[in-house]
């Protein structure tokens, strides 16, 4: 087993390619070293944005930047599990940043390990393999498109569907836009539930006909926004670090709000004159 204390805060910097991923990445390590949750053999760590925030010294957002960033380059592994009655994301770093990190370790536990996350042992570090999709249906499905390179796929698993082809009046094509969506802004996917599909129908029934797909799009994308909206208007004092479809359904009408406003900034800078626009 990888002592993860004996990880140094200079090599993390070096890893992570910045002092705030090197941060991230040396805090990770150690709260990995001592985590007590397990999952499929592994140790991970269960944090909300703000409290890897808080450990860290680093602000929500730059958080949501480092973990997406490191989840694209496969430094990091992220999944979305229940714990403790709530969605949570779990982190944990990857095979081949381990092995960057601590390759003399690495080395003689990898192969177990390799077998999980597929990963390559790489020396001197480079850029890591992409660890693809595990057996329990969790983990981060991440389109090739975001590596820019070419990987061997299982049938259909990171396939992106033309959503424009779609029904939008289907359950299923909500799905897809969810799953989607999470992935493009380098989210983990979420296990679809009866509970959730029921939410899609709601929302198809609720919003103008053929505009829900496009309504959960705008969602995600606009994610941080939406919190703010709903805090400022709904007195909201808690809410998901990733986009929740509970969220969702129970703010429906504050996404419905920023869309109108978002909409009529369009039409105004369309209608501006380029005197009017350089003024501005």
């Amino acid at each position: 087993m990888t002592d993860l204390t004996k990880i140094y805060r200079d090599r993390c910097d070096a890893v992570g390619g910045n002092l705030v991923a090197g941060k991230f990445l040396h805090k990770l390590a150690r709260w990995q070293h001592y985590t007590k949750i397990t999952r499929d053999g592994f140790k991970w760590v269960a944090h909300t944005h703000a409290q890897w925030a808080e450990q860290t010294e680093l602000t929500v957002d730059q958080i949501r930047r480092t973990l997406t960033r490191l989840g694209k380059e496969g430094l990091i592994v992220r999944e979305q599990h229940i714990f403790r009655n709530k969605t949570v994301l779990f982190v944990r770093l990857s095979t081949s940043c381990l092995e960057a990190l601590a390759p003399t370790q690495v080395a003689q536990f990898g192969a177990a390990q390799d077998a999980h996350d597929g990963a390559t042992h790489i020396k001197p570090f480079k850029k890591p393999e992409k660890e693809p999709k595990t057996a329990n249906g969790f983990a981060v499905a991440i389109p090739e498109e975001i590596f820019g390179e070419e990987s061997e796929k299982k049938e259909g698993s990171d396939k992106v569907t033309a959503i424009n082809d779609l029904d939008p009046g289907k359950v299923s094509t909500l799905e897809a836009v969810w799953q989607q969506q999470l992935n493009a802004n380098g989210l983990p996917s979420t296990t679809i539930t009866m509970k959730i599909r029921g939410q899609f129908k709601y929302l198809i029934k609720t919003q103008p006909e053929g505009t829900a797909p496009a309504f959960v799009e705008f969602a995600i994308k606009n994610w941080d926004d939406l919190i703010e909206k709903a805090r400022k208007s709904h007195g909201v004092w808690k809410w998901p670090d990733v986009p929740d479809v509970d969220f969702l359904v129970k703010y429906a009408n504050v996404v419905a709000d920023l869309m109108k406003k978002t909409a009529e900034k369009a039409v105004q800078s369309i209608a501006q004159t380029p005197a009017e626009k350089n003024a501005a």
